[in-house]
Formats: structure tokens, C-alpha cells, sequence
């Protein structure tokens, strides 16, 4: 098989993937992105990440924590950036989440 035939077949599996299992990719890299959130957070506040299902729960909710502050701040775009946008809003969000849930629970999250 040539290199162009194989391109070709790749692009081909990877748009009826796409459309059979309606952004399955999206999801994962949802997941990937909340997970370094999660650890970016739990390394600025404690020195170390949750674990893995830790650190993406914890990015899940910094990202809604942040996103929910920036909006209100009239800072909402600073989503508009690809990646580095998601990072930066979501670890901030989640140090925020980390801090009110201290002012509840003294031991949340050491």
C-alpha cells in the first residue's frame, strides 16, 4: 500500500469514526485536559496531584468554577484562547474551588 493510499484510508476512518461515535475524541480530550487542570491545581496548593481520578474531578469542577467567575468578571475571554485558554481558567477555577471548600472543611483536599 502506498503512503498516499494509507493517508487516504486513515482520513477516511477517522471521519466515519468522528460521525459514527459523535466526538468521542472531544470526550477524551476533555479528560486529558481536566486531569492536568486537576494536577496543576493540587501542585500549586499541596505540592503534588489527587491521583488521576482525583485530578480530573477536580479539574471538571475547577473548569465550571472558573468559567462561572471569568464570566462574571467580564473576563469570559480568556476561553477564547485554544488549550492554553481551558488550562489557565480551569487551574485557576479549581484553586478557587479548593480554597471555599477550606473555609467549609478545614482537611478538604490536603
Amino acid at each position: 500500500m502506498s503512503l498516499g493510499a494509507l493517508f487516504v484510508t486513515l482520513v477516511i476512518v477517522f471521519v466515519a469514526g468522528n460521525f459514527l461515535f459523535g466526538g468521542l475524541f472531544d470526550i477524551l480530550m476533555a479528560l486529558v485536559v481536566w486531569g492536568i487542570i486537576g494536577y496543576l491545581a493540587g501542585s500549586i496548593i499541596r505540592g503534588r496531584g489527587y491521583g488521576i481520578v482525583g485530578n480530573i474531578i477536580l479539574g471538571l469542577l475547577g473548569g465550571i468554577t472558573g468559567s462561572f467567575v471569568f464570566h462574571l468578571l467580564g473576563w469570559g475571554g480568556a476561553l477564547d484562547i485554544p488549550f492554553i485558554g481551558f488550562l489557565a481558567v480551569g487551574t485557576m477555577g479549581a484553586i478557587l474551588f479548593i480554597f471555599a471548600m477550606r473555609l467549609i472543611d478545614r482537611n478538604f483536599a490536603r
